[in-house]
């Protein structure tokens, strides 16, 4: 019993390998998923740049985007230019203006909201997205386990790419109660180490797999100081 702890705990899910052996097994205690549309749900404030060069050129390429809607969180001086944006590459968001100051937690919390399908990614406009997203998401997602790919991180030559298992910010989850991240974190990286334990506390325990060719584009650091380790 104490191996099986270890194995679902989510404070082994920074090795990679260890989960891709802990995802095997739990596949046989979860029920898989008939594929049926997903909702990608993203936010974004002054990263219009990130949005145009990263995410829909990796949107407009999945081979399944009829089973795919995007649920874009944004402040509302910049829905006119969003929009625009969306018209321009022919993609078709559902935008969320937001009436208060950005936070990651508090803009996902307003697409969950919106989301009309029980079956959520979270991810980030700065995140180029696999083509075959859909059929990934449906072969890793299941009752009792919640999908965190490990991302590549692209250096700022864009040439070079290191793995990046520490971080958490993509999930594929079933949305299956009031889920939603702390939108009184206010610091970057907490808030999404929060939701993995909330996840986790009800039943839903994360698997971690470097498969799905999750490209994260470089950008400036941010201020250490607006990052928060829970351990």
């Amino acid at each position: 019993m104490k191996l099986w702890w270890v194995l679902k705990s989510p404070w082994a899910i920074k090795s990679g390998k260890f989960n891709s052996f802990y995802s095997y097994i739990l596949s046989y205690f979860s029920k898989s998923f008939e594929p049926a549309e997903l909702s990608i749900c993203i936010s974004c404030a002054g990263r219009m740049a990130m949005l145009e060069k990263v995410f829909i050129p990796s949107f407009r390429g999945l081979n399944d985007k009829h089973g795919v809607t995007v649920y874009l969180a944004c402040p509302e001086n910049e829905l006119d230019e969003i929009t625009a944006l969306c018209v321009k590459h022919e993609v078709q968001f559902n935008i969320v203006p937001c009436p208060f100051k950005f936070s990651r937690s508090g803009y996902l919390n307003e697409v969950l909201k919106k989301a009309k399908t029980d079956f959520i990614f979270i991810s980030d406009v700065d995140v180029a997205l696999p083509a075959n997203l859909y059929q990934l998401y449906f072969k890793h997602v299941r009752t009792k386990r919640a999908w965190y790919p490990i991302c590549q991180m692209l250096g700022e030559d864009e040439k070079e790419t290191r793995s990046y298992p520490e971080g958490v910010g993509l999930v594929g989850f079933k949305q299956s109660g009031n889920f939603s991240l702390n939108d009184e974190i206010k610091t970057w990286g907490n808030e999404d180490w929060e939701f993995l334990f909330q996840l986790y506390h009800a039943g839903i325990y994360p698997i971690r797999n470097q498969n799905g060719n999750f490209l994260h584009y470089y950008h400036p650091p941010v201020d250490k100081k607006n990052y928060k380790k829970i351990w």
